[in-house]
């Protein structure tokens, strides 16, 4: 972004200096301990902030939601100077998941409230923040635009598979089912191993790599697989960095994503196309890398892979289903090519951080534009 707007400042506690020369760092103080963090940074960002927009008078303010940001919204909005904040989650499923008692559930919905009202624009990661506010608040939708998280498409690209597997170590004559991610429950590995041994028992030349598990996690699985018969064709990989990821992605014949039914939103029966908490990442890592996709059906993940031929849908927490779409492509090398190519292709024109960036500064001129008018 920094090489499409003449200057960008960055107010943030500890910020790295390797910038752009147009990119300049802004040092806020903050206490970092828990539960103080977010209080210290609003309390010591408002001074240099005022001095900031009083010196310099951006043409627009961009930040990322926190819980006091409407604070600082109020504040922003006494310069008159343009504000768009980015929302990366739903907070009234937030309130659920950590059981927040009703007073703070009351604070954060007028915090919301309050910067819906007193933004100039609103990015969201995914459709349902937008329903979510629907059923809470009066909106203005024009002020909201969707721009899904992106994928370094640098670092997960297409490799050469077998030279991949070299590098990690992995059997050369061996097709690899491979999972990289977090190994949460609701990640649904526990559906994805039972699955797996389904799989073995008709097709035997077959591993399962699974990449990203902490180390108690990990004792989790083999503790499983232990009693199941499978240990010698699993292997398990605590959490690596993105271009050890990308290896293993593109060590794999196909990618696969479980989720279980905890990440259907609440309140929905759970069907093909159900909405998910969030926005998978890891799918866009698989396409990026032209592997082709396993997934249970929500519509952030399967039903994706589905409307754009580039993976398999399956309902969640179904081992025989799961086993069965990864049998199918195991047995057609050509259509795993074919649905690999199809995610490049639409991660390439639509889940970039390349494509996040043109779409956020598209956003930013026009709400310059409308302000200066």
């Amino acid at each position: 972004m920094a090489k499409k707007v003449n200057s960008i400042e960055v107010f943030a506690p500890g910020w790295p200096t390797s910038f752009d020369d147009n990119v300049h760092h802004v040092n806020v103080l903050q206490w970092p301990k828990k539960h103080f963090y977010t209080l210290t940074y609003t309390i010591c960002l408002i001074p240099v902030l005022v001095v900031h927009l009083i010196k310099e008078r951006p043409d627009v303010i961009y930040a990322r939601y926190f819980n006091l940001l409407f604070v600082i919204a109020l504040i922003i909005r006494l310069f008159r100077v343009p504000l768009v904040v980015e929302h990366n989650a739903d907070i009234h499923i937030e309130n659920n998941i950590y059981n927040r008692g009703s007073l703070l559930r009351a604070f954060y919905m007028l915090s919301e409230r309050i910067l819906l009202k007193n933004c100039s624009g609103s990015i969201v990661v995914a459709d349902h923040i937008v329903e979510s506010w629907e059923k809470r608040f009066s909106i203005d939708k024009s002020k909201i635009i969707t721009i899904r998280n992106g994928v370094d498409t640098n670092i997960y690209k297409p490799g050469k598979m077998l030279y991949n597997k070299k590098v990690l170590s992995l059997d050369m004559e061996k097709k690899h089912i491979v999972y990289v991610g977090s190994f949460v429950q609701y990640q649904g590995l526990h559906t994805l191993i039972k699955a797996f041994r389904i799989v073995v028992q008709k097709y035997p030349n077959v591993s399962l790599i699974l990449v990203g598990g902490t180390t108690s996690q990990i004792q989790g699985i083999k503790d499983q697989i232990q009693s199941n018969g499978i240990k010698n064709k699993i292997k398990l990989y605590e959490k690596v960095d993105e271009p050890t990821a990308a290896k293993f992605v593109n060590a794999a014949n196909i990618c696969v994503a479980p989720y279980n039914k905890e990440v259907a939103l609440p309140d929905r029966s759970i069907s093909f196309g159900t909405p998910m908490k969030g926005d998978p990442l890891k799918i866009y890592s698989y396409m990026a890398c032209e592997r082709p996709i396993v997934a249970t059906y929500y519509r952030e993940a399967g039903y994706l892979l589905e409307k754009i031929g580039a993976g398999v849908s399956v309902p969640p927490e179904k081992p025989e289903a799961l086993a069965k779409a990864l049998l199918d492509l195991l047995a057609d090398e050509s259509k795993c090519r074919e649905k690999g190519k199809k995610g490049r292709e639409y991660v390439s024109n639509n889940a970039t951080w390349q494509v996040a960036a043109k779409k956020t500064v598209g956003l930013l001129s026009s709400i310059i534009e409308k302000n200066n008018k």
